[in-house]
C-alpha cells in the first residue's frame, strides 16, 4: 500500500512537473508572439507617421496650386473682361467705319452728280 502512495505521489509531481514544463513552454511562446506582435506595432507606426507627415507635405503643395490657380483664375477673368472690352471697342469702331464709308460714298455720289450737271 505505501510503495502505492508512492507511485501516486510520483505520478503526481510526474503530472505536476510535466505540467510546469508545457506552461513554461506556453507562456515563453506568447512571450515570443507578443514581442513580434510588438515589433510589427512598431513598423506600423512608423509607417503611419512616414504617411502621416507625406500626407501633410501633399496638403501643403495642394494649398499652394490652389492658391496658384485662384491667383490665375483672377488673372484669367481680368483678360477675358480686358477682351471684352476690346471687343466693344472693335465693333465701336467697325460701326463708325461703316458710317463714314456711307458718308463718304453719298459724298462721291453727290460729287460725281455735280460733274454730270
Amino acid at each position: 500500500f505505501v510503495d502505492r502512495i508512492r507511485l501516486l505521489v510520483l505520478d503526481d509531481d510526474f503530472i505536476a512537473k510535466r505540467c510546469q514544463k508545457l506552461i513554461s513552454r506556453d507562456y515563453q511562446q506568447l512571450l515570443e508572439e507578443r514581442n513580434m506582435l510588438a515589433r510589427e506595432k512598431r513598423e506600423m507606426l512608423k509607417q503611419l507617421d512616414k504617411m502621416a507627415t507625406e500626407n501633410t507635405y501633399l496638403l501643403r503643395k495642394i494649398t499652394k496650386q490652389e492658391g496658384k490657380f485662384a491667383e490665375l483664375q483672377s488673372q484669367n477673368t481680368e483678360l477675358m473682361e480686358r477682351c471684352r472690352k476690346i471687343a466693344e471697342e472693335n465693333t465701336s469702331l467697325h460701326l463708325e467705319n461703316a458710317r463714314m464709308r456711307a458718308k463718304a460714298n453719298k459724298m462721291a455720289r453727290k460729287g460725281s452728280k455735280k460733274n454730270q450737271l
